[in-house]
């Protein structure tokens, strides 16, 4: 029987957590693996519904997004007085993408 081993991988500079403001309130990026990022990449394509992306949005915020800052961005998107949504969200992702990916996305 073949057998698969995970490979180890070590830490890179690149991985260290990104801090970033929105709205004047400081938020922590930490990178997530790369399954997290390729599935919200698929999330986003041509032809992927509504209700795809907005499960992959949330998924990108809880897999990348330290707390406190992860609790108070999904409690802002939850919010129907506040004005955020996902188009002042998706630049945030793309840019995080961006930065772990070493791939321009705009």
């Amino acid at each position: 029987m073949r057998e698969f081993r995970t490979a180890v991988k070590a830490k890179k500079d690149a991985d260290q957590p990104i801090p970033f403001t929105l709205d004047g309130q400081q938020y922590l990026a930490v990178k997530p693996k790369d399954w997290a990022l390729l599935e919200t990449a698929a999330a986003q394509a041509d032809g992927v519904g509504e209700a795809e992306q907005a499960a992959a949005a949330v998924g990108f915020i809880k897999a990348v997004f330290a707390e406190p800052g992860r609790s108070r961005l999904l409690a802002r998107l939850r919010d129907p007085a506040d004005d955020i949504d996902v188009a002042d969200v998706r630049p945030i992702m793309e840019w995080l993408t961006e930065e772990w990916s070493g791939r321009p996305t705009g």
